[in-house]
């Protein structure tokens, strides 16, 4: 019985540890995608930007906001750019 309660152990323990390593890399791998799109901007190539938003996007955005559809035009800017949830509700807010 203990056998199998350490192996438990063992392998929550290894989990908690991986999850923990994943989530590390993904907000490493975000500043690092905030870094390209910052150099982006500065070289004048914002539409290599992963951030970039393109101008039918953008009309889209506006006529959902336009319809006071604002989640809705929160949620389309997600599908089409790297933002987290708050990044794209603050990008909403400013158009």
């Amino acid at each position: 019985m203990t056998l199998v309660v350490c192996i438990i152990i063992i392998l929550f323990c290894t989990c908690f540890i991986m999850f923990v390593d994943i989530k590390a890399l993904q907000e490493k791998n975000h500043n690092l995608e905030m870094k390209l799109s910052q150099l982006a901007d500065k070289t004048g190539n914002p539409d290599c930007s992963m951030y970039y938003v393109d101008d039918n996007t953008l009309v889209e955005l506006k006529a959902l906001i336009n319809q006071g559809e604002f989640i809705k035009a929160v949620k389309k800017l997600r599908e089409k750019t790297p933002y987290t949830l708050l990044e794209a509700k603050r990008y909403i807010e400013m158009l």
